[in-house]
């Protein structure tokens, strides 16, 4: 996966050694970028990061996750929370598959407190979201252990490569386009009865997940702004039984 940029994102881990744990199953898979959120590393962290010093000098730690993941294309949430109201877009292992159709992209996965995962905002932030399926009788996985499961299937994905790359849209790209098919709508009252916050969230998810290269996000908008453009012309003819 050498054209692909993963990034293990880790926002205020509690427990010590935790951090020096990922950085060494980080390193196992073959992978040696690690942000953290919040939390500076503790000797126990740099005793656990056996061998993977390297990894641990190049830990960058930032005040918040909006500025973690700022420069990626695609950021990819860890999360147990999911229901009606907050959705599951992959189990854990489909990221391998889902992640190599974005070659030459910097690609961020995003794991919570150990105490209490993500908050709704930290998810927000996310486009999309990933479940590690557990035992109901206990659910909870030690921090380390889930990095470990995902970069597993990363590697595993990497090493069979049986998948066709391709150049495909990322996040900047989709939520440009996702604006201007918002602005166009709303250029036609399409959101008198509603709210556009709702579609724009749901129209970035489902492009996020359709694997849509620049050349189709730029016909699809292409539509969309084509529309506008007959319902203003439409609306400026003149009735011609006045």
């Amino acid at each position: 996966m050498s054209a692909l940029s993963i990034i293990f994102v880790l926002v205020e881990p509690v427990y010590r050694g935790n951090i020096g744990a990922c950085a060494r199953v980080v390193n196992n898979f073959g992978f040696d970028q690690l942000r953290l959120v919040g939390t500076i590393p503790q000797k126990e962290d740099h005793y656990l990061a056996v061998h993977s010093e390297e990894v641990m000098e190049k830990i960058v730690v930032y005040d918040s996750l909006s500025e973690a993941v700022e420069d990626c294309d695609l950021t990819i949430g860890l999360t147990r929370r999911f229901g009606r109201k907050k959705r599951k877009d992959l189990d854990v292992s489909e990221v391998g598959s889902f992640v190599t159709q974005f070659p030459r992209k910097r690609v961020a996965f995003v794991f919570g407190r150990e105490t209490c995962g993500l908050k709704d905002d930290e998810i927000d932030l996310c486009q999309i979201r990933c479940h590690i399926p557990t035992s109901d009788k206990f659910p909870s996985l030690n921090l380390a252990q889930a990095v470990a499961i995902v970069a597993y299937e990363l590697y595993q994905a990497s090493i069979e490569g049986d998948l066709e790359k391709r150049y495909l849209s990322g996040t900047e790209e989709i939520k440009g386009v996702v604006d201007s098919i918002v602005d166009n709508l709303s250029g036609i009252k399409y959101f008198e009865n509603g709210d556009p916050e709702v579609f724009r969230k749901k129209l970035e998810n489902i492009l996020f997940k359709s694997y849509v290269s620049p050349e189709n996000l730029h016909f699809i908008e292409k539509v969309f702004s084509r529309i506008e453009f007959l319902n203003n012309r439409t609306e400026r003819v003149p009735d011609q039984n006045t």
